[in-house]
């Protein structure tokens, strides 16, 4: 059982340091600029979005990334993330920060 109990934790703390990595990386990248592949919205900021929308399940403390926060709360208002959002559940919206 300890082995066990080892192992989930191990699986746990890595997970949580490549979910905090990438958050870094991106936060990063918006301190440069609006959106992740420049000034405008592209395919570069939709592909991330499902996953940062999940940011709950993360637990890594959302809110300490500013440019991050920034971009997800501009994506989130998107007429088409809202609908994509309720197509899945019924008028389920992006989840607040």
């Amino acid at each position: 059982i300890v082995i066990i109990f080892h192992q989930v934790l191990y699986k746990f703390a890595l997970k949580f340091k490549i979910s905090e990595r990438i958050y870094k990386e991106l936060d990063a990248r918006l301190s440069q600029s609006k959106f992740l592949a420049g000034e405008d919205y592209t395919i570069a900021d939709i592909a991330p979005f499902p996953w940062i929308a999940r940011h709950e399940w993360h637990d890594i403390g959302f809110g300490n990334y500013k440019n991050l926060s920034r971009w997800y709360r501009e994506i989130s208002k998107r007429e088409a993330v809202i609908k994509g959002f309720a197509f899945m559940r019924e008028n389920e919206l992006p989840p607040k920060i």
